[in-house]
């Protein structure tokens, strides 16, 4: 049982994976090799980002942080400022502040987190478009969209591109990776 919030969403994210192994075992998806199709993908986008902030959270801008650089001029810009950062901008700055050392934006895991969050924004912040996102390609080159083998399949809207092609067991996976370091 999670006694914090990033744990809480981790199990969740747990759950969600299993959930998904469960439809796989049970026939009910499209499978291709080792990935398949699964409903439970899309919300573990957001829980995977949930699980993300809420730790970097306790762990960086806790009480337990502030007393053991409480001389550090981050604390100086109030917390509301704090806590309304980009992720992406509180993940690389924070640290830079606290402690002279932060994530290179250039490698993994920062550029895999970045693609997680232009996911997971795309499934809760939908703008109509009949294109598929340009990240769409990027899970391609690392083998991460499901491909069920069909004659020719339909042109799609972006949030059904989107579901389709990003909502598959694997990328629960893959999402799951970056909470687990």
């Amino acid at each position: 049982m999670a006694v914090t919030a990033s744990g809480y969403f981790c199990e969740n994210l747990v759950i969600l994976y299993r959930l998904a192994l469960d439809q796989v075992r049970g026939g009910k998806v499209f499978r291709h090799g080792i990935n398949w199709y699964t409903d439970h993908a899309p919300p573990a986008y957001v829980m995977a980002v949930a699980a993300i902030e809420s730790f970097f959270n306790e762990i960086a801008l806790s009480d337990f942080a502030r007393f053991h650089t409480r001389d550090s001029p981050l604390w100086e810009c109030g917390d509301e400022w704090i806590h309304r950062l980009d992720l992406a901008v509180k993940l690389v700055m924070v640290p830079q502040i606290l402690y002279g050392k932060t994530f290179d934006r250039g490698a993994a895991p920062f550029q895999d987190l970045s693609l997680l969050l232009k996911i997971r924004n795309d499934f809760v912040h939908y703008k109509m478009s009949s294109n598929a996102p340009k990240y769409v390609e990027e899970l391609e080159r690392k083998r991460l969209r499901f491909r069920a083998r069909r004659a020719a399949q339909p042109s799609c809207g972006r949030t059904r591109c989107v579901r389709r092609k990003a909502s598959d067991g694997q990328r629960i996976q893959w999402q799951a990776l970056p909470t687990r370091s």
